[in-house]
Parts: C-alpha cells; structure tokens; sequence
C-alpha cells in the first residue's frame, strides 16, 4: 500500500487490491464489465445512468463540474454549459469516478457534494 490516507486504503481494501490504480481497475471492471466489448467512443452518459446518476444539468457554474449526492440514493452532477463536448465529457467520466469513494462508507441519510475547487466531499 503506498497511501496512508483513510479513504485510498478503504477502496483499495474495497476492491482487494494493494494499489489504488489496481483497485480502480477492480471497480471499473465490476461496475462495467462490458466495458471492453464497447465500441468507441463511449458514452459517459450510459456510464453515468449505470452507476446512479440519475440527472446530469448542465448551467453556468465557475467549475467544470461537481457532483450531488441525493437523499434516498443517486446523484446528480452539473456540468458548465461554457465547456465544449468533449470538455463536458471528461467532466461527467471524472464525476462518475467520485461515486466509486462515495460508495466506501457515506451514511445514506446524508446528501454529498464536491466542491472541485476544495478537492474534497461537503456535507449539504
């Protein structure tokens, strides 16, 4: 383990693997397992609707984009309407990304939100 931050050494126990980028393989393999039979280009918005994001919003916000969690489950992320498609989804795929540390140990009862200029979760 090269990580001694709590929630890089829970994912990694998550998926059994002994480094973050094998846990992340893990992950992505379990949540998409036809995934490498996928002709490209992949739509990150099929990816988003597999892995409980139940709305994507795009509107004028000063970040590229951030994710919700809402209560009952799901999430929904808002991306800039400013950013050109493919900037749009790059954002949404790294957003989706975030649902794999939310799925560690988050209390269902409570709703999430990323700030990517703080680079962590807030409690809302």
């Amino acid at each position: 383990m090269l990580s001694t931050n709590p929630r890089i050494i829970e994912f990694c126990s998550r998926w059994k693997a002994r480094h973050p980028r094998l846990a992340l393989l893990n992950a992505i393999d379990n949540a998409f397992p036809q995934l490498g039979t996928c002709a490209l280009p992949i739509d990150p918005y099929t990816l988003a609707k597999m892995r409980g994001i139940w709305n994507v919003v795009e509107e004028e916000i000063e970040t590229d984009g951030h994710i919700v969690s809402v209560k009952g489950g799901g999430y929904v992320v808002y991306l800039n309407k400013r950013d050109s498609e493919s900037r749009k989804r790059f954002t949404l795929a790294h957003e989706i990304g975030h649902t794999f540390f939310f799925d560690l140990s988050m209390n269902s009862d409570e709703e999430l939100n990323v700030d990517e200029k703080k680079s962590k979760p807030m409690r809302v």
